[in-house]
């Protein structure tokens, strides 16, 4: 079942037009290229910083898997925080620098001018309910919030999945645009890590984090087929949390 589902999972992804990573491969449908990067990430109500998951230096992700134009990059780039403030949630924003390659700096950068809203029912009517798997909703947050959490079922009790996407433009490219999906993975369940955020709470929460990066040729530069790529994503990504549920309940 688990084999199957990560066909119809690359299939899916690849009929959006988006790269699809397993542990060992990434296939990337005919688009300029695309990536693979993981690191560790710390949200707060308002920002997210990135950190290297190799060296723990701020600023810098790891890189591999890369294919087309990427295929020289594996290794250590600069990716730029976030802050909702100059980069708010579900509007279009001026472009600005985001992912900066640093193996091969021939590249142009990435740069990035919209983060997707998460689009599901609020978190807050969930969070004094008893974590039950397929619980999927979208924080609370002033400003919009990208995250998308789902209780998954392990043996011993729900664990959660936070997953986003964000989007841009090449640099000095109009007609390339890119996609990035990324997930972060944890042992407790969505109640658990959004506890941080309630009063007394840390008002911070801290994961490893894995993505991918597509990169596209558009026939002129504009949002729209990037935000409907996007809101698939998101779609697919509700569909695939049900499928998940129903394999596991068999």
């Amino acid at each position: 079942m688990r084999v199957a589902s990560s066909l119809i999972r690359a299939g899916a992804l690849a009929a959006l037009g988006i790269c699809y990573a397993s542990a060992a491969s990434l296939t990337c449908p005919g688009i300029v290229g695309c990536f693979a990067l993981s690191g560790d990430v710390t949200v707060t109500a308002t920002t997210m910083a990135f950190n290297s998951d190799l060296t723990g230096n701020p600023g810098m992700f790891t890189t591999t898997l890369g294919q087309g134009l990427y295929s020289t990059e594996n290794g250590q780039n600069a990716i730029a925080g976030l802050n909702i403030t100059t980069e708010p949630v579900g509007t279009l924003f001026p472009a600005t620098p985001f992912i900066t390659f640093d193996v091969d700096a021939s590249r142009t950068p990435l740069l990035i001018n919209f983060i997707y809203p998460g689009g599901e029912p609020s978190c807050a009517p969930l969070l004094a309910a008893t974590p039950t798997p397929g619980q999927i909703c979208t924080p609370p947050n002033v400003g919009g919030s990208p995250f998308v959490f789902l209780n998954q079922p392990p043996p011993t009790g729900p664990q959660s999945t936070a997953s986003f996407v964000i989007g841009g433009v090449v640099s000095g490219s109009p007609n390339e645009q890119w996609i990035g999906t990324f997930s972060a993975n944890f042992n407790v369940p969505l109640q658990t890590v959004l506890s941080a955020f309630a009063p007394g709470g840390s008002g911070q929460v801290q994961d490893s984090y894995n993505g991918t990066i597509t990169v596209f040729t558009t026939p002129e530069p504009g949002p729209l087929v990037m935000m409907g790529i996007g809101l698939g994503l998101l779609a697919f990504w509700k569909v695939g949390a049900g499928a998940r549920k129903r394999q596991r309940d068999v």
